[in-house]
């Protein structure tokens, strides 16, 4: 099945589930940040 996302689209279907979703901000002592690239998004 297709995935479409619908970012501030006035047109969009209206919601049929709740997706759960937590942000993280991780630095180490040398001030370097952990990224991660999410493959639902890219």
């Amino acid at each position: 099945m297709a995935r479409r996302d619908y970012y501030h689209d006035p047109n969009a279907p209206a919601a049929n589930s709740i997706a759960v979703a937590v942000s993280a901000f991780i630095q180490d002592e040398h001030d370097r940040i952990l990224m991660i690239r999410r493959t639902d998004n890219d």
